[in-house]
């Protein structure tokens, strides 16, 4: 399934994008363990700093958003899970 985003018009509104992003990023992290005590083990997709969608994969809940007539990437999607994940740099 292609995915669908759109273009920012300017610079402004690419950074506008940005900061909302990093926003609502920031707020799933900040409220985390809130969050995954409301929705294990699902996928959540936030905008402006509000669970939006709900799902139990990345294909449904992108398909919820475009369902909606929505763009994917305007939303900030995260997996809550209570698996420890590692990074090796």
């Amino acid at each position: 399934m292609p995915i669908v985003i759109s273009r920012p018009k300017n610079e402004t509104e690419l950074v506008e994008k940005l900061l909302q992003y990093s926003r609502d990023t920031n707020w799933i992290k900040d409220n985390y363990l809130c969050l995954f005590e409301q929705y294990p083990m699902k996928y959540i997709a936030v905008k402006n700093q509000k669970v939006l969608y709900i799902a139990d994969s990345m294909e449904e809940i992108i398909s919820k958003i475009t369902g909606d007539g929505k763009l994917p990437g305007n939303y900030a999607i995260d997996y809550l899970t209570d698996e420890v994940c590692n990074f090796l740099f």
